[in-house]
């Protein structure tokens, strides 16, 4: 139990250092180049150049993977369903199975040592069978946020109703005094 409120906390940091606000940018740091504003990926000219009639001809854009850790992106045509890499001289699988989409480009994640693109609906099967998704955390998080703001109302009702039976035994006690 502590342990997940410890993981609860650090979940909790981490969300409130995400909401946290860039500092604005003043004249001197705009010389000096701090808190620059982080730029989109963008393609490599030399990829982009030609793209439409490259999708028109059945091409996709190929993310490789290298055993060395490199990625290296470009595009390749897609034949009966594999695709060729030119660099490597090697034939890989690329049917509609292994398609995303980057910024409207059909494209594939290819290991450099698989003859299979990383497949998403096997990562999805294979990370729920292993209770490693992340898609419950939102839930949680819900469900927690919740429960903190259930107490102060269920205690708002509890104190109530004792501050009525209070009232009813003071003035009992009252009534009996004066009664006699």
């Amino acid at each position: 139990m502590a342990e997940l409120k410890e993981k609860v906390d650090d979940i909790y940091k981490f969300i409130k250092k995400l909401d946290e606000t860039p500092p604005k940018r003043t004249f001197s740091d705009k010389l000096t180049g701090k808190n620059k504003p982080k730029k989109e990926f963008k393609l490599a000219g030399r990829i982009r150049a030609g793209w439409k009639s490259k999708l028109k001809k059945n091409y996709v854009l190929v993310f490789r993977v290298r055993t060395n850790g490199e990625v290296v992106i470009n595009f390749a045509p897609i034949n009966n369903e594999m695709v060729y890499i030119q660099d490597a001289g090697t034939y890989h699988i690329a049917n509609t199975e292994f398609l995303l989409r980057y910024k409207n480009f059909p494209a594939i994640i290819l290991p450099e040592w698989s003859l299979k693109p990383l497949s998403l609906s096997e990562h999805f099967k294979g990370t729920v069978t292993k209770q490693e998704s992340s898609l419950p955390q939102k839930v949680i998080i819900n469900a927690m946020k919740m429960a903190q703001l259930k107490p102060s109302g269920a205690m708002a009702g509890k104190t109530i109703l004792w501050v009525l039976v209070g009232a009813c035994g003071v003035l009992y006690l009252i009534s009996q005094l004066l009664g006699k």
